[in-house]
């Protein structure tokens, strides 16, 4: 990590191969405050539940702390339970919902 970055968990056991990874980085908000956003959190699917992800979150946040962020955000699909219970487990708190329109040619109805 720096003012943004990648956070990679590998398998020693399987000759390093990369397992996971997390992507988080510093923004400054309009008003000028900083605060840190989670952009991805990636776990190959037979490493889920062992600990390994809340791991990756942790190390993001104790980055984030050392260089002064406030506030950490992460966006997650309505439908991304597990992810959902991650950061509630974390102490997350739901603040805001986003809605969105897909414009896209093949979804607009007459």
């Amino acid at each position: 990590f720096a003012l943004h970055g990648i956070l990679i968990a590998i398998d020693e056991d399987k000759d390093n191969e990369v397992i996971g990874m997390i992507i988080a980085e510093l923004r400054i908000d309009p008003f000028g405050a900083s605060e840190g956003y989670i952009k991805q959190v990636f776990l190959k699917e037979g490493y889920r539940g062992q600990g390994i992800g809340e791991l990756l979150v942790k190390k993001a946040i104790e980055h984030l702390q050392k260089i002064k962020v406030e506030k950490i955000k992460v966006n997650i699909k309505e439908k991304a339970k597990e992810a959902a219970n991650l950061y509630a487990k974390m102490h997350f708190k739901k603040v805001y919902e986003v809605l969105e329109l897909d414009i896209s040619k093949e979804n607009l109805e007459d």
